[in-house]
């Protein structure tokens, strides 16, 4: 019984082959037409379409490249009531608050953020230099060597910095502007975590 079923098994496997294609039609294949180009257009280069490297060349085949990713768009809202909003401005983030620029300094000068302290304030300018201390890059500093090996650190920013809050009389609105401390945009993440904060002490 056993010789049985296994003659039937090899027989059916045997007779299964007949079903496999075997045949090769890359063999018989003809070469394809050349491209016709339409009057007036120019013919594609593929001259190096296929071009492979030499090994033994010391050329630079490819180069890293640092692909960094978009900044993301200032966060804008405006109340209800429309006597306050953040707008984004080149760039820039903008609180304006419908106040006197007293009031505006006050909030200004009473900026009580995590990771964020004043290091400058003049009342006549009003305009405050505040400082952000990026902890993660404080930490990613203090990783062991083991680690180290196998962190990607130079993919890492330390967005450690000052900043200015700048402030003027609009009509009957003061704008507060946000920005580096030399007059450039700063990261929206930074200008959002700031003038979030201010824009619900008004």
């Amino acid at each position: 019984m056993k010789k049985l079923l296994s003659v039937l098994i090899i027989a059916f496997s045997l007779n299964g082959c007949r079903y496999i294609n075997t045949t090769e039609p890359y063999v018989d294949a003809q070469k394809a037409p050349k491209l016709v180009i339409p009057e007036n257009l120019d013919e594609p280069n593929s001259s190096s379409a296929l071009e492979v490297p030499d090994a033994n060349s010391k050329g630079v085949v490819s180069k890293e490249v640092n692909i960094v990713p978009p900044d993301m768009p200032i966060r804008t809202q405006q109340s209800d009531d429309t006597k306050k909003r953040i707008s984004n401005r080149g760039g820039f983030a903008i609180l304006s608050v419908k106040t006197d620029k007293a009031t505006a300094w006050t909030i200004m000068n009473q900026l009580d953020l995590e990771n964020w302290s004043i290091i400058q304030a003049d009342k006549g300018t009003c305009s405050i230099v505040v400082n952000y201390n990026d902890v993660d890059a404080r930490k990613r500093e203090k990783v062991n060597f083991i680690k180290k090996i196998f962190t990607r650190n130079k993919d890492y920013i330390d967005y450690t910095g000052d900043f200015s809050l700048n402030c003027r009389l609009v009509g009957s609105v003061v704008e507060i502007k946000f920005s580096q401390k030399d007059g450039t945009a700063a990261k929206s993440f930074l200008a959002d975590n700031v003038m979030t904060s201010l824009y619900g002490q008004f």
